[in-house]
């Protein structure tokens, strides 16, 4: 039995371009999840965040980023 696939979105905080990969409905993850991706545009592997189902303004989307700093996760 095949089990039903969601699309997820991925940003990358260096970039600011948006990635989409697609997970098993039951294995979601919540907003705000850091994903290690490769970034075709800055051709290297490092943290991305998972958005959801949501438009996000420039000021979310940097103050995600500057979080993710403050971990130590960038």
């Amino acid at each position: 039995m095949r089990q039903s696939t969601t699309p997820t979105r991925l940003y990358c905080p260096r970039c600011g371009e948006i990635h989409s990969i697609f997970r098993k409905t039951a294995k979601q993850k919540k907003a705000g999840h850091y994903k290690k991706f490769y970034c075709y545009k800055c051709r290297d592997t490092h943290n991305h965040i998972e958005l959801k189902e949501y438009n996000y303004t420039q000021e979310e989307l940097q103050e995600m980023v500057e979080q993710m700093k403050k971990e130590g996760k960038y």
